[in-house]
């Protein structure tokens, strides 16, 4: 009867021990994977290392390899009717927004549990000018009807006046 009482105490602490360190090198785990950026489109937290929700840039870049250039804005957040906070992130790539890209936090209590949304981490764009602003201006303008008036332009306020 020792023995097996014996066996059962090794064999309960032998668990509880690997489960531990298995929390300890599985950090997150990756749910789902967006088909057109090939990033992780959702991820649950094992445990938390995030401390704050804007540390979520950082720890995209160092657990999930995006580039340095990759960092979020949180835009809105709100609490749910059970207390769970959920915060609304745009991501940036220097200092310009990414259309399309948002991801949603969201915690359980005071900690980190998942966050979900479309993101693209590796962006690599060449970002410089070949063109003036004026030059620009005028491409764009040619893409509208020949006597289009412009609200920037001092005929606009009178056209306006005149319809009004």
């Amino acid at each position: 009867m020792k023995r097996y009482l014996f066996t059962f105490c090794f064999l309960f602490v032998f668990i509880a021990v690997s489960a531990q360190n298995n929390c300890v090198n599985y950090s997150f785990e990756i749910l789902d994977q967006d088909v057109q950026s090939h990033s992780a489109s959702h991820v649950q937290f094992q445990y938390s290392e995030i401390a704050q929700p804007n540390h979520l840039s950082t720890w995209i870049i160092s657990k999930l390899k995006a580039n340095q250039d990759f960092y979020l804005k949180i835009i809105d957040s709100n609490t749910d009717i059970v207390g769970n906070k959920h915060f609304r992130f745009k991501q940036y790539y220097k200092d310009i927004v990414v259309d399309g890209a948002t991801i949603n936090l969201h915690y359980k209590g005071e900690k980190p549990f998942s966050f979900n949304g479309v993101y693209y981490p590796n962006l690599e764009l060449d970002l410089s000018t070949s063109i003036s602003v004026q030059e620009a201006l005028e491409i764009a303008k040619k893409s509208f009807p020949q006597n289009s008036i412009f609200g920037w332009e001092k005929t606009a306020l009178a056209y306006l006046l005149i319809r009004a």
